[in-house]
């Protein structure tokens, strides 16, 4: 990951509303744990992970809808790509985006959905589409500090300017002097 992107997970609202019994502002979620298990070629299956999955199953939504609408605004990747993983990545020298949507393929049904916008991209074209695709299906947002978000630009812009990517996109020196 580039530090100038922007890292939010898509979780559908039904399911873990239903699951959760109510909508967090904040979910527990340890992505250096994460990182460093994908490192060491490990798998382990946290917490957050399980109520992806969990809310997933639960919204019960068709993947296919979603993946044509990804693919209209993402380049698939040359890599990854299966009938599980589904991967894009449109990088430029101006733009890097992508996207991934990892699903239970017997059933169409999404179990994972991410997505890195390039907060150098003008206007944050692509960050501002995807948002507009989660609202328009009922998703909410997580960053990479668990922070759970409806679907609206002026909530994602706060979360934006709380993260590294931000900060270094403000000003590359200053960042990488801290």
């Amino acid at each position: 990951m580039a530090i100038y992107q922007f890292y939010l997970a898509v979780i559908p609202k039904k399911g873990i509303g239903e699951y959760l019994g109510e909508i967090p502002n904040k979910l527990e979620v340890d992505f250096q744990k994460r990182a460093e298990n994908i490192l060491k070629n490990e798998k382990v299956f946290d917490y957050f992970e399980f109520i992806q999955h969990k809310s997933w199953e639960i919204a019960n939504i068709d993947s296919r809808e979603i993946i044509k609408e990804i693919d209209q605004k993402l380049d698939r990747a040359d890599w990854g790509n299966d009938h599980e993983s589904n991967n894009w990545k449109t990088e430029t020298n101006e733009v890097d985006n992508d996207s991934w949507i990892l699903i239970d393929s017997n059933r169409h049904r999404i179990k994972e959905f991410t997505f890195r916008a390039d907060l150098r991209q003008p206007k944050l074209k692509f960050l501002i589409e995807m948002v507009k695709l989660a609202k328009e299906k009922e998703l909410l947002l997580i960053d990479k500090n668990g922070n759970l978000v409806e679907p609206e630009i002026e909530d994602v812009i706060k979360l934006v300017k709380k993260s590294n990517a931000y900060k270094y996109v403000q000003n590359p020196n200053v960042f990488l002097e801290k």
